[in-house]
């Protein structure tokens, strides 16, 4: 399973090897980088009301089904649920 450590501006800090496979970047390349950066620009708005609602404290944890872009320009492969779970020292997404 593909997870990315989203620290609370929702920019990576951490992935392990099955997302960078994924999503076809080394992970020098995802850290930094904003999630909205990586979703496919039609599952944007689903991904935006979920991340402006926990950044409003409106939910604990959240799901929405959302494709990620893949390095090449592609989508990384079907719809899959990107789940929020704050953490301490960031939120969790998988």
């Amino acid at each position: 399973m593909a997870a990315l450590l989203l620290d609370a501006g929702f920019r990576t800090i951490g992935v392990n090897r099955s997302a960078c496979d994924t999503l076809g970047y080394p992970a020098e390349d995802l850290i930094g980088r904003d999630l909205d950066d990586l979703v496919q620009a039609d599952d944007r708005p689903a991904y935006r009301r979920m991340r402006d609602e926990m950044q409003r404290g409106l939910h604990g944890t959240d799901t929405a089904e959302c494709r990620l872009v893949h390095a090449k320009g592609r989508s990384s492969g079907p719809k899959a649920a990107c789940a929020l779970f704050p953490r301490a020292t960031g939120i969790a997404t998988s």
